[in-house]
C-alpha cells in the first residue's frame, strides 16, 4: 500500500499483519528543510524517537530519489520514500 502527500482527508488505512506501507512526500533537499521519522522502536524492543510500541514498525532507512532534471539545474526537487510495516492488523491509521 503506497501513501503520497495528497491529502487523504477521512481516508481510513487497513493494513494485515506485516503488510508493507511506503509513505511517499515531495521533498526538496536542497532547501535545507527535510522529511524524516519522528521516531519509533525496533523489533527487538529498543526504542528510537518517540512511537511507543505503534502498530507500525520502519522497515529500513528512508530514501530521498531526485525527480530527473536537465544537467546543469540547480535545486531540482524529489521524493522522500519512507517504509513501514504492520506489526499487526490495524483498520484505521
Amino acid at each position: 500500500m503506497s501513501l503520497s502527500r495528497t491529502p487523504k482527508t477521512g481516508k481510513k488505512i487497513h493494513l494485515k499483519a506485516n503488510q508493507l506501507l511506503e509513505v511517499r512526500l515531495q521533498g526538496n533537499v536542497t532547501t535545507g528543510y527535510n522529511w524524516y521519522a519522528v521516531g519509533g522502536r525496533n523489533d527487538d524492543g529498543k526504542a528510537w524517537g518517540n512511537f511507543k510500541f505503534g502498530v507500525l514498525a520502519p522497515d529500513g532507512e528512508h530514501v530521498y530519489v531526485p525527480t530527473p532534471v536537465p544537467a546543469g539545474t540547480v535545486g531540482g526537487g524529489g521524493v522522500d520514500v519512507f517504509y513501514y510495516y504492520a506489526r499487526r492488523a490495524c483498520y484505521e491509521l
